[in-house]
């Protein structure tokens, strides 16, 4: 992400901090000192779910945005610290330690069955709160429609 905001931001500053779009609206809700609504016209809004980027943006470098759970087109995809479970539409979950595996080369779901487990029940929580489709759901669609229909109304 490239940010130019000359009051706030060092020109030329670099940060290792990963950040997701879903952090862009609450680091603009947060700077602009304005609240998220939790209903409109009377009907509740579901809470956000980025983090604000604000403290990244003074300096702050030991922000740690973790994790980050995200579904398109039916896939599924979860990012916890230096770990990565994800699966493509209809496929298994796969496992991946991004700080030894950069390249996602060795599907380590066999050899940490017990983090597969703990970290796709994360996952399913966050599908069922959000909304998600699950994948079953997503593979009934025409394919044409999966990657613009990836949440039940």
């Amino acid at each position: 992400m490239i940010a130019l905001w000359p009051e706030a931001i060092t020109a030329g500053m670099i940060s290792g901090s990963l950040c997701h779009i879903l952090d862009i609206m609450p680091t603009l809700l947060d700077i602009t000192c304005v609240s998220y609504l939790d209903k409109f016209r009377g009907n509740a809004i579901l809470p956000m779910e980025g983090e604000s980027l604000y403290t990244v943006f003074q300096g702050d470098t030991e922000w740690n945005r973790s994790p980050i759970l995200y579904k398109f087109s039916g896939n599924s995809f979860l990012k916890e610290g230096d770990w990565k479970l994800v699966a493509q539409v209809g496929d298994s979950w796969e496992l991946y330690n991004l700080r030894a595996d950069r390249t996602e080369t060795n599907n380590l779901v066999k050899k940490y069955p017990e983090k597969v487990r703990r970290v796709s029940e994360m996952y399913e929580d966050w599908a069922k709160r959000v909304g998600a489709l699950s994948s079953e759901q997503a593979m009934k669609m025409p394919l044409n429609t999966r990657a613009h229909y990836t949440f039940q109304k």
